[in-house]
């Protein structure tokens, strides 16, 4: 569920962890870190500006556990993230990041 501009972030917080139990804020350029290897397409960008689709080691469309960049939440469920060093855009569904992936923010240290 987007939290526009507008709205109270605290109220929607408050909202969200009465209705699922525990809730978490992303924004875009966010490091997230994903637990456990889930489904996801990612594609390589070469030199030339091409892009080609990779596979993990086992040869399928998975992508791997680690810290990535948050790119876009899409309004429908779809997700972009990128690796740390941009060469490689990944995407998938909210459901399969947060539910078998285990996505979450990346807690900044202070």
């Amino acid at each position: 569920m987007p939290v526009y501009v507008f709205e109270s972030s605290f109220e929607k917080l408050n909202l969200f962890k009465e209705k699922y139990g525990k809730a978490f804020f992303f924004q875009s350029q966010q490091l997230v870190y994903i637990a456990n290897n889930c489904p996801g397409t990612a594609k390589i960008k070469r030199a030339d500006g091409t892009e080609e689709p990779i596979y993990n080691e086992n040869g399928k469309d998975e992508i791997s556990s680690g810290t990535y960049i948050l790119k876009t939440i899409k309004a429908k469920g779809q997700v972009k993230i990128s690796s740390l060093d941009g060469a490689i855009t990944i995407l998938s569904s909210v459901n399969n990041l947060f539910n078998i992936g285990r996505m979450r923010p990346v807690k900044q240290k202070k």
